[in-house]
């Protein structure tokens, strides 16, 4: 029998109404012990809730119940809407987990149920933790379209087609003596098969719906004493960086998350560039290598121009996803105000031309990743983490394999079929159709409690 779990399922108390989801095979006994009995179906209903042992009202709200298997979790799952103070929620709590057969719900375990249940794929789920996260209309655009099983229905589509060409080729090999066996599948499959590759391909070369669950990464860059600490602050507009005007004060990268103009960014501070010849500190050294490798990573770099070092590296960058910026505006004298080689000028104290800056970077980031002010990207796409790339590569790779051997005639046509079956189990994967206890225990960890 599955566990009944319950758990507080709405935001932080105090607040002014708290709901508490109880979801498992007991909610129709919880219901009796603590409300006086179940109601109606998907009918809200008056109920005082009262102590199980001491018959004590503890509050009056309102009592949902939703039958199994259409709720949720497909489970009976019910809701109490009580009122939201610490006291109220502490004592309706304890008194569902003081009955028998009911516990304290962990993360993530209601949507786990539902999971179980097969109310949900394992895209879905992730979608959930995806929704839970998301901080910009692009995030949950894409959320939604992965809870609506978009990416389910795209990898589906390409384990039913792989299960097809499986069947056709144990059909080849054990019925091709037979009449109804519709001819050869060494002459039919391999455009199939190769059409299915195409697309995995354009999955795995597009990095838009990662970026956007997980930001795009724009990283300050330039020599010491440039002002990239005070910029930073400025964009976030509070004081995230130490600002001295010591050269070196920053020896190790600075990462915040933005929301610029709808696009979700981490924003890097890093230590200044210079040459190694130019330090003889270890520690900034190492500040430099990183500050370097962020560079490398980086979807796009704000050098700024300017500082304490005369080697090449106050020239900036040249290449598209760099914007060069001269910043200490504020320090020159207005006359004087040379732009020369940037492409925009800026001062980290007074704010003057940060919004001109803010539309350089939106603009560098939708123009490397072919996005548009109506786009709704990553919509459609499998949205593909760490997990899910390698998952798929690994599908891509035997399913490569089990089109080289079927062209290599009909003698390897059951390696063919043994590569299919590999290729579908790693989509499998991904859609969470194989047993992985451990891979479910990584993702529902994402989870806050009561989801």
């Amino acid at each position: 029998m599955a566990d009944t779990v319950a758990a507080l399922s709405s935001g932080l108390v105090p607040s002014g109404v708290a709901v508490i989801r109880v979801s498992g095979p007991q909610v129709r006994f919880a219901l009796e012990r603590i409300a006086g009995g179940v109601s109606d179906a998907r009918l809200a209903t008056l109920r005082p809730f009262r102590d199980p042992d001491t018959g004590r009202v503890l509050d009056k709200g309102l009592v949902l119940f939703f039958p199994k298997p259409n709720s949720f979790t497909g489970e009976d799952v019910a809701e109490f809407h009580c009122h939201g103070g610490r006291a109220v929620v502490g004592a309706l709590l304890q008194a569902l987990w003081s009955l028998d057969g009911i516990r304290p719900a962990e993360a993530g375990d209601f949507t786990r149920q539902a999971f179980a249940s097969g109310k949900l794929d394992l895209t879905q789920v992730e979608a959930i933790g995806d929704l839970i996260h998301a901080s910009t209309a692009l995030q949950l655009d894409q959320a939604l379209d992965q809870l609506g099983g978009g990416a389910g229905r795209k990898l589906m589509g390409w384990k039913d087609a792989i299960a097809d060409a499986r069947a056709m080729i144990e059909a080849d090999l054990d019925f091709s003596d037979e009449d109804d066996v519709p001819g050869s599948v060494i002459d039919s499959l391999p455009e199939q098969l190769k059409a299915i590759l195409v697309e995995m391909d354009n999955e795995l070369s597009s990095f838009i719906a990662e970026r956007l669950r997980d930001g795009f990464r724009v990283v300050l860059a330039g020599a010491p004493n440039s002002g990239k600490s005070t910029l930073l602050n400025a964009l976030l507009e509070r004081e995230a960086a130490l600002v001295s005007p010591i050269a070196g004060t920053t020896r190790d990268q600075i990462d915040v998350s933005i929301d610029l103009e709808g696009l979700p960014v981490i924003l890097t501070d890093t230590a200044g560039l210079r040459a190694h010849e130019e330090t003889d500190d270890h520690i900034e050294s190492m500040g430099i290598e990183r500050a370097q490798h962020a560079v490398e990573r980086a979807d796009c770099v704000v050098w700024l121009l300017g500082g304490d070092s005369n080697s090449v590296l106050n020239k900036g960058g040249s290449d598209s996803k760099t914007i060069r910026v001269r910043s200490k505006l504020d320090l020159l004298p207005e006359m004087n105000i040379e732009k020369g080689d940037a492409d925009v000028v800026v001062s980290g104290k007074t704010g003057e031309g940060l919004s001109v800056l803010k539309s350089a970077i939106a603009d560098a980031l939708r123009t490397e990743y072919g996005l548009t002010e109506m786009t709704k990207a990553g919509v459609g796409r499998l949205a593909l983490d760490a997990r899910r790339r390698v998952a798929l590569q690994s599908a891509r790779g035997h399913l490569e394999a089990g089109l080289a051997r079927l062209e290599h005639g009909a003698w390897s046509l059951d390696h063919s079929a043994e590569e299919l079956r590999l290729a579908q189990r790693a989509l499998g994967s991904i859609t969470g159709d194989v047993d992985a206890e451990q891979l479910l225990d990584r993702v529902f960890s994402r989870f806050c409690i009561g989801k």
